[in-house]
């Protein structure tokens, strides 16, 4: 087996959508991967909830949780 280097991923920046109330009604997370050497370079949007985005507390945070959410649509099903 191989071993992958890590990404580097960046969040780009935050859209919110408001329901008719005014609410936040879903936040996406925008972001960029790149990996170490330049031959992979993706982009993207990732939907969290209200609350994990308040809980992603600074950069590295939000990054972490795009990184989660995008693994999570990577892998397969169970």
């Amino acid at each position: 087996m191989f071993e992958v280097e890590k990404l580097d991923l960046r969040v780009s920046g935050v859209d919110f959508t408001y329901n008719q109330e005014e609410d936040v009604d879903v936040v996406r997370l925008r972001f960029s991967v790149t990996d170490p050497v330049g031959d992979i370079n993706a982009n993207g949007r990732v939907a969290v909830t209200t609350e994990e985005y308040f809980n992603a507390q600074g950069f590295t945070a939000l990054a972490d949780l795009a990184r989660k959410k995008l693994v999570a649509r990577l892998e397969p099903g169970e």
